[in-house]
Parts: structure tokens; sequence; C-alpha cells
């Protein structure tokens, strides 16, 4: 028994017959309640402690475990507190590489109103950097950029001091970290945007003009050992500073589209980050689907086999030719924290394809609502498309209707807040079960304010539910969204 409640077999409990040593054939439950009885023990009592054994055996927890995470999360809580931005840079290095990971955690430091803040050339380093304004995301984390070239670059930074110019960049650092990949990822990436130039003129540095070439060679001519009149005279430094800063062009103010600018930072750093393509979205998406679609693998929001509405931006189109030679699609759609393949099978292709592919005509990213079947299987979740319907970001929603309000916050005083007072909401939510999440928001005393997450999905839609709510904690504490 020890080993099917460490191992938490309940069936093995409770379902599988064995053979005893004394003879009989019974299943664990039985043979304990039987035995117990043949050993003249009250029968009741010994369903009793069966009942506590299995329920232990749903999640037994040793307990030197348990001291030890009670204290790791007592730590982490009050760094969490008290460190948020160092905390949450520490937490988003340790997910490198991971991009789902990254992408969640970045989405839980703007809920808690941390900033995170693109690639910085004089205040990033390799991982993430926890800074007055923010998170800042690392150089090392640019597609192209190596841990090499980010050692060469810090070394120069807090040798020489912060760097002005991209040509200030391109003159100082070693050749490794001048090359053009490098320097073009560090600009579509956004390293450069504190020296006031916008990313548009920079590219127009490493593509249109001979910046890197004159780099470059100065660069031989150093391996070379030539020297030049900045190096044999001290006192031509500031005359020779000047003449250089004379020959940079001054900033022209002129960006680039907001698309193209955060296509490229997402081809650079992996996701967006200075902002999104769906942030002027966000209202009419919450509105049109159950729920974003990083709760795909939650299988109380989005049931497997179950018809459910999903909302979000097409990143990719992959048509393709049945075995009957007709066209079908998968296109994956993708919102602002993970994404899901949808299957378009011939027929639905054919209706609905001029939507989907809205890009290559007009040069938009297609943001749509999408109606269809969730399943689940050993290679992930996906789609089968029934109905889709264009979004459009001023909130007339396209052409389908809405899905009402995505989420319920509740905001109360801590002295108006009580174990009695959850309880009766928890009863409340317990009649109102749906798919949007509710969280919970305490104010102190001090004007502190504490916020958690609630462990239940409910109808927002429910007029019922809300009422009962307000009554509870106050009408005005209630607010939908």
């Amino acid at each position: 028994m020890r080993k099917a409640v460490a191992k938490k077999k309940i069936a093995l409990m409770r379902e599988v017959e064995q053979k005893w040593a004394d003879g009989t054939v019974e299943t664990m439950e039985d043979h304990w309640l039987n035995g117990a009885e043949r050993n003249g023990y009250d029968r009741k009592i010994a369903q009793t402690i069966w009942d506590d054994v299995l329920k232990f055996a749903e999640y037994a927890f040793n307990k030197s475990h348990s001291a030890a995470y009670g204290i790791l999360t007592m730590q982490t809580a009050w760094l969490k507190a008290h460190y948020p931005n160092e905390y949450m840079a520490a937490v988003l290095s340790s997910y490198t590489g991971k991009t789902d990971k990254i992408v969640h955690y970045v989405n839980a430091c703007k809920q808690d109103g941390i900033a995170v803040l693109p690639p910085d050339i004089n205040q990033s380093r390799g991982d993430f950097t926890a800074t007055a304004e923010g998170v800042r995301f690392g150089l090392a984390g640019l597609k192209g950029v190596g841990e090499k070239v980010v050692e060469l670059i810090i070394e120069e930074r807090e040798k020489n001091g912060p760097f002005t110019s991209l040509h200030d960049f391109a003159f100082r650092v070693p050749g490794d970290a001048c090359n053009k990949r490098v320097v073009e990822a560090l600009v579509k990436g956004g390293a450069f945007d504190s020296t006031g130039y916008t990313r548009r003129q920079l590219w127009g540095f490493v593509n249109e003009g001979s910046l890197l070439e004159q780099a470059a060679r100065r660069q031989r001519d150093r391996e070379a050992g030539q020297v030049t009149m900045f190096d044999l005279f001290a006192e031509a430094t500031e005359a020779d500073a000047a003449e250089v800063e004379d020959e940079i062009p001054a900033p022209d103010g002129v960006e680039w589209e907001r698309n193209v600018k955060l296509r490229y930072e997402k081809e650079s750093i992996g996701i967006f980050v200075s902002d999104h393509p769906l942030s002027p979205y966000a209202n009419v998406m919450a509105n049109h689907a159950h729920a974003g679609l990083g709760s795909l693998d939650d299988e109380d929001t989005f049931r497997d086999g179950r018809t459910s509405d999903f909302a979000g931006m097409v990143a990719d189109v992959q048509v393709k030719t049945t075995q009957k030679g007709s066209n079908m699609a998968i296109v994956r759609l993708e919102d602002m924290e993970a994404g899901v393949d949808c299957v378009f099978w011939s027929t639905t292709w054919e209706k609905y394809r001029e939507v989907v592919q809205l890009e290559l005509e007009t040069g938009e990213i297609p943001v749509i609502h999408v109606r269809g079947k969730l399943e689940r299987s050993d290679r992930g979740a996906q789609v089968i498309v029934y109905e889709v319907d264009q979004l459009v970001a001023d909130g007339g929603g396209g052409q389908g209707a809405a899905r009402g309000p995505a989420a319920m916050s509740i905001h109360v005083r801590s002295e108006m807040f009580s174990n009695e007072t959850m309880r009766q909401l928890s009863a409340i939510f317990d009649n109102y079960p749906g798919a949007q999440p509710v969280t919970l928001f305490i104010e102190q005393a001090d004007g502190r304010k504490f916020r958690a997450e609630l462990p239940v999905s409910v109808n927002c839609a429910s007029q019922e539910m809300i009422a009962r709510v307000g009554e509870l904690v106050g009408t005005g504490a209630v607010q939908l969204r």
C-alpha cells in the first residue's frame, strides 16, 4: 500500500484485484476493510482511515520537502515583494532560449506594472538586467549576437564609457563585435534607441553608407600597427573627437511604420518588446474569445472536442494540396501570450482564405476571430476551424457576435474582507461556472495593494452572479472587462 500511495496509483488501490497471502482475491480497498473486520475492528473506523489514505494518495508529499518548499516560497515571495525588478530579471534570465516561457513572464511583468524594456547598448548585459525603470532585455538574447560579442561590448563600455552613437560604437569596439550581422541585430532590436536616432535612420547608416567599411579599415590599421595623429598627440584628442562628431548626420526623426518596426524587433529578439501589433485589438479580442491562447492547457477553460471561440493575428499560413487536388491550410494563430495551429479544410479554406491572407493584398496583418473545435493530442493542440471573422481595432468587432466580459476583478479594503467573505464568494462562483478568470485586489491601510488570481473560472455574462457578488462586497467593488 505504501508503494501505491507513493506513486499515486489510486486505481491500483480501488479497482485491481490481487491474490493475498491469506488466499483471498480482493481489491486493496476490500482487503483493508474486510481484514479490519476479521481482526475485530469497526468497519466504519476502517473506512474513515481508508478515506484519509486515499485523500493523501492523491498528492502524497514528504514532510521534509514541504518544509524546504515552504522556506523557498517565503524567500522568493519576499524577494518579489521588495525587489520586484531584480526578481523578475532573474526569472526571465533563467528561461533564456525558451520563447514561450519568456513571453509568459514578460506578460506577468506587465500585469504587475513592471516595464520590460528593449535591449540597450549602454545598460544591458548578457542576461536580463534590473534597472530603475524596469527589466532590460539582455544583449545575448538578440539573434546573431553571441556571448563573446557581448563580452567585448561590455568590456569597451566599462573601460571607456557609454557609447554616444552608432558611429562611436563602430569605431570603438573590436571588429568581431562590429560586423554587419551583429550591428543589424542590435539596430532591429532597439539597442541604439537611447542614442536619439530612429531605427530606420540607423539601418540606413549600416546598409546605405560606408560606416562599417570605415570601421573595419580603422580596425585593420590598428592591427597592422599603423598610428594616426590621434595616437601620436594627446593634445589632439578633443579636436579629433569633435571632428568625428561633426561627420555624424543629425537625427532625422523618421521611423519605420509601426508594423515594420515591430516585425524587425521580433526577428531580432524573438518576441515583441517595445509594443505588440495586437495592442490596439486587446479589448475586441477579449470580447470575442472564450479566453486567451495561454489558457489552452487548462481543460476547464478549453475542453477537448468542444467548439470554442479564439482570437489573434495570423502569424503564418501553410497552404497544402490534398489527395483530391484541392487546397487546405494550416494557419498559425497567435495572441499576445501564446499560439495555436488552426486547420482549414478545403471548403472552409476556400470560404475564408481572403480574410486570412489579407496581408498579401494590403500589407496589413489579419486579426481574426475563429470559431472551431479544439483537439488535443501528443503533438499538441489544434483547432478545426468552422467560422472566421475579421476584427477591427476600433471596437467594432467585425462580423462576429461579441462574447461579453472577458474577466472580472474584485477590489476590496482589507478591513472589509475575511475568510467568511472568501467562503461566500467561492460558494457563489461554484454556481456560475464559465471560462472567465477572476482577480482579487485587497487594499491595505497603508495603501499597498495585493493581487491574487483566484483558482476559478466563472461566467461573467451572468447578471445574477454579478448582482450576488455585488451584494456581498459592494457593487462598486466589482469590475468587468
